[in-house]
């Protein structure tokens, strides 16, 4: 199970699960993976007969098969069109999950509009070695992003858990790139975008560019989703066309 290691509940999930095979009889044993520096003594914690060159290799083959999956996921923003651009952020699992999210993402281009989004799966597995700047993210101007991170420091200067922190940086990012609006969605109880969400509302009314929210349930439903992501996207393309004129 993996092991967040930061504020958000989901740290708390693996010891969770142990106490509930326990508490079943069963003796089966959750082993907490964490990514980054400690995910090599973790797989060997599990298996310690894995040789730590074997690690490193399924490690870095799977790092290549993430960013080519976010490659064919996720294309670059045009720099110039007519394509209206809209960011997204939130909470990881809901923008990733399309099961979640009701195709979200395929829903907003067949309205005509370019979606860029802020947290794909390879920023979460190599978060350290992009804002070290040992790799290079496709899609974000590193420039641009480290000065979104300095503005959001002065929003708010602590360390939230979950993606919230990420949320607010990004919006400022996508406010600082000229986009035409942002998504943010998240699950029904996620605590840090719950916590955040009057500061993104904050930062759209001060760069004039508008932020959509949308909370997913066991009861949001296609219809109302649809309606609102068609009034988003149109409102978007209108304002894109009278600033044209």
């Amino acid at each position: 199970m993996f092991d967040s290691c930061g504020q958000c509940r989901l740290k708390a999930y693996w010891v969770l699960q142990q106490r509930a095979l326990n508490k079943l009889g069963h003796s089966a044993t959750v082993h907490p993976i964490r990514l980054g520096w400690h995910t090599v003594s973790d797989l060997r914690h599990i298996d310690p007969k894995l040789s730590v060159l074997k690690v490193l290799k399924l490690f870095i083959r799977t790092v290549r098969r993430i960013r080519k999956i976010d490659e064919e996921a996720y294309p670059l923003a045009p720099e110039d069109g007519n394509l209206v651009k809209i960011g997204i952020v939130g909470e990881i699992y809901t923008i990733l999950e399309p099961a979640v999210n009701r195709r979200l993402i395929d829903k907003m281009r067949k309205l005509g509009a370019f979606v860029h989004n802020s947290i794909p799966l390879s920023y979460f597995a190599l978060k350290p070695f992009y804002n070290l700047g040992w790799i290079r993210r496709p899609g974000i101007d590193r420039n641009v992003y480290k000065a979104a991170k300095r503005l959001a420091h002065t929003y708010f200067p602590k360390e939230i858990g979950g993606h919230g922190n990420e949320s607010i940086i990004h919006t400022l990012y996508y406010a600082l790139k000229g986009y035409d609006g942002v998504l943010h969605i998240l699950p029904f109880p996620c605590m840090p975008e719950s916590t955040v969400a009057p500061i993104l509302d904050d930062i759209s009314h001060e760069y004039k560019m508008p932020v959509m929210r949308l909370i997913f349930d066991a009861h949001t439903a296609e219809a109302g989703l649809a309606t609102r992501l068609e009034a988003f996207v149109d409102i978007l393309q209108r304002k894109k066309a009278t600033a044209h004129t």
